[in-house]
């Protein structure tokens, strides 16, 4: 195992707290949508972060700098399966016209 994904903040520290030698990286759930909240995934103990697709590609140097994480992102992306980072099912969530997401 290389790595372990996560997207529980407590499980992170927990995690961390028993495999201090385990890889972690915050995922894509946890929405780290700006410098700020990855320095608090990084002090949490994860390695890297997923960065939601509503991250733009300018803001990803300055949230890689402040925190220090390795960084990973989404080269293309379905909105449909994520919301602002969120997992969103089929039950929640529907493609509408034109792309728009809307509600069942």
């Amino acid at each position: 195992m290389d790595e372990v994904i996560l997207n529980d903040p407590g499980m992170i520290a927990l995690v961390r707290g028993e495999f201090p030698d385990l890889p972690l990286c915050a995922s894509v759930g946890l929405s780290a949508m700006n410098p700020e909240d990855a320095r608090a995934y990084r002090e949490l103990g994860a390695d890297a972060i997923v960065l939601p697709s509503a991250v733009l590609p300018g803001e990803v140097p300055a949230i890689r700098e402040a925190s220090g994480l390795r960084i990973e992102v989404f080269a293309w992306c379905r909105s449909e399966f994520l919301l602002h980072g969120k997992c969103g099912l089929t039950a929640y969530a529907a493609e509408g016209a034109a792309g728009a997401m809307v509600s069942p």
